[in-house]
């Protein structure tokens, strides 16, 4: 008798925790079902926000760039122009005596001059090309986006330092997709600039003259 009621104990546990597993189990379904319906509706949402709303697009695009990692010490800020689709973003780029290959300042006697702007030169530019790139694939619904970098450099009449532009391009993403990615080393960065229209004002040996910069 012990037995047969112990065997009935657990038949009745048994059919309790069936039965609780099969509530859990449905409400657990129809939770999925909510979930993966609110998850749809806000992909949905996303994707019109990013190419619409002004605020979404600004703070998506501000986490994508202050992600980016940088050799050398490098700023933005930007503007977002919906009714344009264009992106203004200006670059406070590093002072060329920060370009060395250990990141410290250069030692002049290691390379000359020349030597020194050219490959100041290379970099300014890629920078441009790579904040052009994550613009765009940020922002699908931009199509120009239009960069001025500028540096803290002396000016000799006074004696002080100035924000002086070195370059300002229009990029739009017609002409930047034809680039070939693929093969990125490849690609002159300064060289590139000559696709777009761009205002610059720098010598064959590297050598940049300060420009006004496209305006907003």
């Amino acid at each position: 008798q012990r037995y047969q009621d112990e065997l009935d104990n657990a038949e009745n546990e048994f059919k309790k925790e069936t039965e609780l597993y099969k509530i859990n189990l449905h409400n657990w379904e129809k939770e999925k079902i909510e979930f993966n319906k609110t998850q749809n509706e806000l992909r949905a949402n996303f994707s019109n926000l990013i190419r619409t709303d002004v605020n979404t697009m600004s703070e998506y695009l501000e986490k994508v760039l202050q992600s980016l990692d940088w050799a050398r010490e490098t700023s933005l800020s930007y503007d977002i122009n919906t009714l344009e689709n264009t992106v203004y973003i200006d670059i406070d780029l590093p002072e060329i005596e920060a370009i060395s290959a250990n990141g410290k300042k250069l030692n002049i006697k290691d390379k000359t001059e020349k030597q020194l702007r050219i490959e100041y030169a290379t970099h300014i530019h890629a920078i441009a090309l790579r904040v052009a790139s994550y613009t765009f694939a940020t922002l699908p619904s931009i199509y120009n986006v239009v960069i001025s970098g500028y540096s803290q450099r002396i000016d000799k009449s006074t004696g002080k330092e100035n924000n002086e532009y070195l370059y300002s391009i229009k990029f739009n993403k017609s002409d930047f997709s034809k680039l070939n990615f693929d093969r990125i080393d490849l690609i002159n960065p300064v060289e590139s600039f000559d696709n777009f229209e761009n205002i610059r004002n720098m010598s064959s040996t590297g050598i940049f003259k300060k420009i006004e910069p496209f305006k907003i």
